[in-house]
């Protein structure tokens, strides 16, 4: 199975943590978080990794290589002159997507069923599937609403705890929805996740694990604490 990662244009609350390093190399234990997320996704069944790279895109490539030490496949593409933001940059990579495939935020580490979540897409008409936590911590926004089994909001403008749910960071895509993405054109979350729940061409998993990302110093040192218990390992 086939996860495209967007690393570019992430870490802005992180301040100096990132001024000269990617976000996804940030040292956790020793280890950059690339090294966690990675070994996440393998041991749920990935076996070809798409990295989208933006900032420090030098860093990453030599870092991962062909994917060796992680033992998958990995290939990277830049952004070209300009930022395509995280759809934009997937259109890019249109030629390298399978027929179906999980799109993973760079900043994200998604604790779920992948295969799981696969197979419920399979047994539904929308073209994406978005997983979802109801989520009572207050270090992570919410940004998400259902209608039924169906994203009907997707909102990162006002997010908060008058929303019920929170987008861990993780869907899974039908490629035909990137055709609709017109080429070149720098294409964020919230216009492409935003447009399809108003057109409920979204399905909603929900997960009962909570998620981690490493977003801000709080949520950074949230993942670092799992990491030093045991909760996440490489």
């Amino acid at each position: 199975m086939q996860a495209v990662i967007v690393t570019g244009g992430w870490g802005s609350r992180l301040e100096s943590l990132v001024a000269d390093t990617a976000p996804v190399l940030l040292p956790i234990a020793g280890r950059p978080f690339i090294d966690y997320l990675l070994a996440r996704l393998v041991s749920e069944g990935i076996d070809d990794v798409i990295l989208l790279l933006d900032r420090h895109a030098e860093q990453v490539e030599r870092y991962v290589g062909i994917g060796e030490r992680h033992r998958v496949r990995i290939r990277t593409m830049r952004d070209g002159e300009f930022p395509l933001d995280v759809l934009g940059s997937v259109k890019q990579a249109e030629d390298w997507l399978d027929s179906t495939f999980c799109l993973v935020r760079g900043n994200a580490y998604p604790r779920l069923d992948i295969q799981a979540a696969y197979r419920a897409l399979l047994d539904r008409p929308e073209p994406v599937l978005m997983a979802v936590h109801a989520n009572r911590d207050a270090r992570y926004p919410n940004d998400v609403e259902l209608r039924g089994s169906s994203v009907s909001r997707y909102d990162t403008i006002d997010p908060g705890p008058h929303h019920d749910y929170r987008f861990i960071g993780f869907t899974m895509l039908r490629s035909m929805v990137i055709d609709e993405i017109r080429p070149g054109a720098p294409v964020g979350e919230q216009a492409f996740y935003g447009g399809l729940a108003t057109d409920a061409r979204i399905a909603a998993y929900i997960t009962n694990t909570p998620s981690f990302e490493i977003t801000s110093p709080e949520t950074l040192s949230h993942f670092s604490d799992a990491v030093a218990r045991g909760v996440v390992s490489v």
